[in-house]
């Protein structure tokens, strides 16, 4: 039972890291961008229920709230130049589906690094590359 919940959620990470690396199926930069994004959240969330929750399937809540996080990311004003959420003065994200998402973001973020190293680097540089970004703005 146990080999079969762990073939369970390592196909689902496989899944999620195969949409981090396909730049090919996606055209430009911005989309692949947003791509990684949306497989980068719903990595998160498997990680969350897998690892928090104790669950073998992603709920429909869950399943939910990674198709609202996605509709969002596809229709951020922002593009490619999109901060991070939590630092973005436009907060579209309803509040009861924000706090949702932070919740999650907050306790999957740090055990990424466990499940999905790359995933993880490349969510950190792109934060950090934001920070820079939003600095020299401020200070121009």
């Amino acid at each position: 039972m146990e080999q079969k919940q762990n073939d369970t959620f390592n196909k689902n990470v496989n899944r999620h890291l195969s949409c981090l690396g396909s730049d090919a199926a996606v055209g430009n930069k911005s989309n692949r961008k947003t791509e990684r994004d949306k497989a980068t959240i719903r990595l998160m969330i498997d990680i969350y229920c897998r690892h928090r929750l104790g669950l073998m399937e992603t709920p429909e809540r869950f399943k939910a709230l990674a198709d609202y996080a996605c509709q969002r990311l596809d229709h951020c004003r922002w593009g490619e130049a999109k901060p991070a959420c939590k630092d973005c003065h436009v907060h579209c994200y309803a509040p009861k589906k924000r706090e949702e998402i932070r919740q999650v973001m907050r306790w999957a973020g740090p055990r990424m690094i466990l499940h999905s190293p790359m995933a993880a680097l490349r969510h950190l540089c792109q934060c950090l590359m934001n920070k820079t970004r939003l600095l020299r703005q401020k200070s121009s």
